[in-house]
């Protein structure tokens, strides 16, 4: 794709798919540095109808920039970072689920401290919990010991969804299980 190392196709694909529902990106260009943020945030102001923005990289920073930008994001419900020596910045978090009131998944895994991520994530839950009963709030370091524990904690819709990102394929749709089966007894009578 052109573009891809910088990122600039991010805004093109903004205006051209108006009803985006979901974006995952997952390490684009060069592993070690994130060096599309920018365009990223560019970007944010014509995703007016994005639910779902997953995105895995190393490096990336949630700072007062990335935040300010995502609170264009009017209709993201749901958020996950994975970030390998990514930071974030506990005010610009907070001022993010602030102006975004239908964000009920929040789920930060970067390579900040246990006891901010704890701080943090006790912090933006009574702050909300009130007024978003079905928030979810997971922040926590991506290579702590406790990390598995945690995750296993996530409701599994989201945990399955956003947080592991696990295929669809090949996968029964729901509700579709049951199989009728006719049967007759000696009499004649037919069963379900």
């Amino acid at each position: 794709l052109p573009g891809i190392i910088s990122g600039s196709f991010l805004s093109h694909i903004a205006k051209q798919c108006p009803q985006l529902k979901q974006l995952h990106l997952s390490y684009l260009g060069l592993t070690a540095h994130c060096i599309y943020t920018n365009q990223l945030c560019q970007a944010f102001q014509h995703f007016t109808s994005l639910i779902d923005l997953r995105l895995e990289h190393a490096y990336l920073s949630i700072d007062q920039l990335f935040c300010r930008s995502a609170r264009k994001c009017r209709s993201l419900q749901r958020f996950c970072v994975v970030s390998k020596n990514g930071s974030l910045d506990p005010d610009a978090v907070t001022g993010l689920m602030s102006e975004l009131p239908r964000l009920m998944v929040l789920q930060l895994f970067t390579d900040s401290t246990q006891t901010m991520c704890k701080k943090l994530m006790k912090a933006l839950k009574d702050r909300f919990q009130s007024t978003r009963p079905a928030l979810s709030v997971t922040i926590y370091p991506l290579f702590d010991q406790d990390t598995a524990y945690v995750m296993n904690k996530i409701p599994t819709k989201h945990l399955e969804e956003l947080t592991i990102f696990s295929s669809k394929i090949c996968q029964q749709p729901p509700g579709q299980c049951r199989v009728k089966v006719k049967t007759r007894d000696r009499s004649g009578k037919v069963t379900v």
